[in-house]
């Protein structure tokens, strides 16, 4: 029980804080947040993030998190020898849970990329890109009364390949799926 966890803790302790306030969707609830920070590089990424738990029913309503991907040391001086720069690539996302009964489910998915790149020139002025990205997804509907039951074959084994685990029964295609393409850019010449 998070109540009983937490009880004795004061309002802020290490990995732990007791939020005053979280909105969202225009509800506001007190919560318990924990909040997590890596302490060294894992896969040349850094993590950092917040879990949303509501006190009363032990249930995680959100997840924040965010992870900085750090350019390896061997390849700045590559880099540097182009003439490129690179702010360490940014990435966050956000996933929110809603109530269905007495079950919680994933309701919204948000994710970020951010990265900002630069190429030096001597006598000339400098490229600056920045390049920013988002996908969000919202789950409108969850069949609680009559779900289909998984197959025993299909279900996921964490011991065999993500890959050999992956079944497209409905047989969709991204070809039915709705797309935007830029209107009025221009390409610019990229000098090396």
């Amino acid at each position: 029980n998070v109540n009983s966890c937490t009880s004795s803790l004061p309002r802020k302790s290490g990995a732990l804080e007791i939020s005053q306030r979280f909105i969202e969707n225009g509800f506001s609830i007190e919560l318990l947040t924990i909040n997590y920070r890596s302490r060294r590089q894992m896969d040349q990424m850094m993590y950092m993030g917040r879990i949303y738990i509501d006190p009363s029913t032990d249930a995680i309503l959100g997840i924040d998190y965010r992870w900085q991907v750090v350019i390896p040391t061997a390849i700045k001086p590559l880099l540097f020898a182009f003439g490129m720069v690179i702010d360490e690539p940014i990435a966050q996302a956000k996933l929110r849970y809603q109530k269905i009964g007495d079950v919680y489910f994933p309701q919204h998915f948000r994710v970020q990329f951010k990265i900002h790149m630069k190429k030096k020139y001597m006598w000339a002025k400098n490229d600056d890109s920045n390049f920013f990205t988002e996908m969000i997804f919202n789950i409108l509907d969850i069949n609680t009364e009559s779900p289909e039951k998984i197959e025993k074959e299909k279900r996921f084994d964490p011991e065999n390949p993500m890959p050999e685990q992956v079944y497209n029964d409905e047989n969709l295609s991204w070809k039915n799926i709705n797309t935007l393409k830029p209107v009025g850019m221009k390409a610019k010449k990229v000098k090396w």
